[in-house]
Protein backbone atom coordinates (compact mmCIF):
# COMPACT_ATOMS: atom_id res chain seq x y z
CA UNK A 1 0.00 0.00 0.00
CA UNK A 2 2.86 2.38 0.79
CA UNK A 3 4.37 1.78 -2.63
CA UNK A 4 1.07 2.73 -4.17
CA UNK A 5 1.03 6.11 -2.35
CA UNK A 6 4.68 6.78 -3.22
CA UNK A 7 4.00 6.07 -6.87
CA UNK A 8 0.90 8.23 -6.75
CA UNK A 9 2.88 11.10 -5.20
CA UNK A 10 5.61 10.74 -7.79
CA UNK A 11 3.02 11.05 -10.57
CA UNK A 12 1.00 13.78 -8.89
CA UNK A 13 3.89 16.26 -8.55
CA UNK A 14 4.86 16.40 -12.28
CA UNK A 15 1.19 16.30 -13.21
CA UNK A 16 0.43 19.32 -10.99
CA UNK A 17 3.36 21.24 -12.50
CA UNK A 18 2.13 20.41 -16.00
CA UNK A 19 -1.40 21.45 -15.08
CA UNK A 20 -0.12 24.73 -13.60
CA UNK A 21 1.81 25.49 -16.79
CA UNK A 22 -1.26 24.76 -18.91
CA UNK A 23 -3.39 27.04 -16.72
CA UNK A 24 -0.84 29.85 -16.99
CA UNK A 25 -0.71 29.49 -20.78
CA UNK A 26 -4.51 29.53 -21.04
CA UNK A 27 -4.70 32.59 -18.76
CA UNK A 28 -2.09 34.34 -20.89
CA UNK A 29 -3.99 33.52 -24.08
CA UNK A 30 -7.21 34.88 -22.58
CA UNK A 31 -5.43 38.08 -21.51
CA UNK A 32 -3.92 38.58 -24.97
CA UNK A 33 -7.31 38.07 -26.62
CA UNK A 34 -8.97 40.45 -24.16
CA UNK A 35 -6.30 43.05 -24.92
CA UNK A 36 -6.97 42.66 -28.66
CA UNK A 37 -10.72 43.06 -28.17
CA UNK A 38 -10.14 46.17 -26.06
CA UNK A 39 -7.84 47.66 -28.72
CA UNK A 40 -10.38 46.90 -31.46
CA UNK A 41 -13.17 48.58 -29.49
CA UNK A 42 -10.97 51.64 -29.06
CA UNK A 43 -10.14 51.62 -32.77
CA UNK A 44 -13.83 51.34 -33.59
CA UNK A 45 -14.59 54.40 -31.44
CA UNK A 46 -11.73 56.27 -33.12
CA UNK A 47 -13.10 55.44 -36.56
CA UNK A 48 -16.62 56.50 -35.59
CA UNK A 49 -15.27 59.84 -34.32
CA UNK A 50 -13.14 60.37 -37.44
CA UNK A 51 -16.08 59.64 -39.76
CA UNK A 52 -18.37 61.90 -37.75
CA UNK A 53 -15.83 64.75 -37.85
CA UNK A 54 -15.28 64.20 -41.55
CA UNK A 55 -19.00 64.38 -42.32
CA UNK A 56 -19.40 67.46 -40.14
CA UNK A 57 -16.48 69.24 -41.83
CA UNK A 58 -17.78 68.34 -45.28
CA UNK A 59 -21.13 69.86 -44.35
CA UNK A 60 -19.56 73.04 -42.97
CA UNK A 61 -17.41 73.35 -46.10
CA UNK A 62 -20.59 73.41 -48.17
CA UNK A 63 -22.13 75.92 -45.77
CA UNK A 64 -18.98 78.04 -45.99
CA UNK A 65 -19.19 78.13 -49.78
CA UNK A 66 -22.89 78.97 -49.82
CA UNK A 67 -22.38 81.64 -47.15
CA UNK A 68 -19.60 83.18 -49.20
CA UNK A 69 -21.82 83.22 -52.28
CA UNK A 70 -24.71 84.67 -50.30
CA UNK A 71 -22.52 87.45 -48.88
CA UNK A 72 -20.81 88.15 -52.22
CA UNK A 73 -24.21 88.66 -53.85
CA UNK A 74 -25.55 90.84 -51.01
CA UNK A 75 -28.09 88.20 -50.02
CA UNK A 76 -29.67 87.95 -53.47
CA UNK A 77 -28.53 84.41 -54.26
CA UNK A 78 -28.12 81.08 -52.46
CA UNK A 79 -30.52 81.86 -49.60
CA UNK A 80 -32.63 78.68 -49.89
CA UNK A 81 -29.62 76.46 -50.53
CA UNK A 82 -27.89 78.00 -47.51
CA UNK A 83 -30.88 77.31 -45.25
CA UNK A 84 -31.05 73.70 -46.47
CA UNK A 85 -27.33 73.23 -45.90
CA UNK A 86 -27.57 74.70 -42.40
CA UNK A 87 -30.19 72.07 -41.55
CA UNK A 88 -27.82 69.37 -42.79
CA UNK A 89 -24.98 70.88 -40.77
CA UNK A 90 -27.18 71.00 -37.67
CA UNK A 91 -27.91 67.27 -38.02
CA UNK A 92 -24.18 66.59 -38.36
CA UNK A 93 -23.52 68.65 -35.23
CA UNK A 94 -26.08 66.67 -33.22
CA UNK A 95 -24.56 63.38 -34.36
CA UNK A 96 -21.02 64.60 -33.63
CA UNK A 97 -21.98 65.69 -30.11
CA UNK A 98 -23.52 62.28 -29.50
CA UNK A 99 -20.29 60.58 -30.60
CA UNK A 100 -18.17 62.92 -28.47
CA UNK A 101 -20.02 61.74 -25.35
CA UNK A 102 -18.38 58.31 -25.77
CA UNK A 103 -14.81 59.69 -25.88
CA UNK A 104 -12.70 58.96 -22.80
CA UNK A 105 -9.25 60.13 -23.91
CA UNK A 106 -8.58 63.34 -21.93
CA UNK A 107 -6.18 64.83 -24.47
CA UNK A 108 -8.67 64.33 -27.27
CA UNK A 109 -11.51 65.68 -25.12
CA UNK A 110 -9.45 68.81 -24.46
CA UNK A 111 -8.99 69.40 -28.21
CA UNK A 112 -12.66 68.59 -28.85
CA UNK A 113 -13.73 71.11 -26.22
CA UNK A 114 -11.58 73.78 -27.88
CA UNK A 115 -13.24 73.03 -31.22
CA UNK A 116 -16.69 72.97 -29.59
CA UNK A 117 -16.04 76.44 -28.13
CA UNK A 118 -15.51 77.72 -31.67
CA UNK A 119 -18.58 75.80 -32.82
CA UNK A 120 -20.64 77.60 -30.17
CA UNK A 121 -20.04 80.82 -32.14
CA UNK A 122 -21.64 79.37 -35.27
CA UNK A 123 -25.14 80.74 -34.59
CA UNK A 124 -23.74 84.26 -34.08
CA UNK A 125 -21.86 84.02 -37.38
CA UNK A 126 -24.96 82.68 -39.14
CA UNK A 127 -27.00 85.62 -37.84
CA UNK A 128 -24.35 88.05 -39.06
CA UNK A 129 -24.38 86.34 -42.45
CA UNK A 130 -28.19 86.53 -42.67
CA UNK A 131 -28.09 90.23 -41.79
CA UNK A 132 -25.12 90.89 -44.10
CA UNK A 133 -23.14 92.17 -41.11
CA UNK A 134 -19.96 90.25 -41.94
CA UNK A 135 -17.71 90.21 -44.98
CA UNK A 136 -17.41 87.04 -47.01
CA UNK A 137 -13.69 86.97 -46.09
CA UNK A 138 -14.47 86.97 -42.35
CA UNK A 139 -17.12 84.32 -42.91
CA UNK A 140 -14.65 82.11 -44.76
CA UNK A 141 -12.05 82.67 -42.01
CA UNK A 142 -14.50 81.54 -39.33
CA UNK A 143 -15.55 78.37 -41.15
CA UNK A 144 -11.94 77.58 -42.06
CA UNK A 145 -10.83 77.97 -38.44
CA UNK A 146 -13.72 75.78 -37.27
CA UNK A 147 -12.96 73.06 -39.81
CA UNK A 148 -9.25 73.21 -39.08
CA UNK A 149 -9.79 72.73 -35.34
CA UNK A 150 -11.90 69.62 -35.93
CA UNK A 151 -9.62 68.22 -38.62
CA UNK A 152 -6.60 68.57 -36.34
CA UNK A 153 -8.27 66.19 -33.88
CA UNK A 154 -8.30 63.23 -36.28
CA UNK A 155 -4.50 62.66 -36.51
CA UNK A 156 -4.22 63.10 -32.75
CA UNK A 157 -6.52 60.14 -32.12
CA UNK A 158 -3.37 58.03 -31.94
CA UNK A 159 -2.40 59.77 -28.68
CA UNK A 160 -2.51 57.15 -25.92
CA UNK A 161 -4.64 57.67 -22.84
Amino acid sequence: MQKYFKAKRKLLFPLSILLSIILLLVANMIYVQYDKVKALKSLNNDIILAVSISRFVHSTQKERGLSSGYLSNNGKKFHLQLLTQRNTTNRRILHLKKVIKSIKNKKILFKLNQALNTLNKLEIIRTKIDNLQITYIDGIKFYSKLNNEFLNIIPNKSIPN
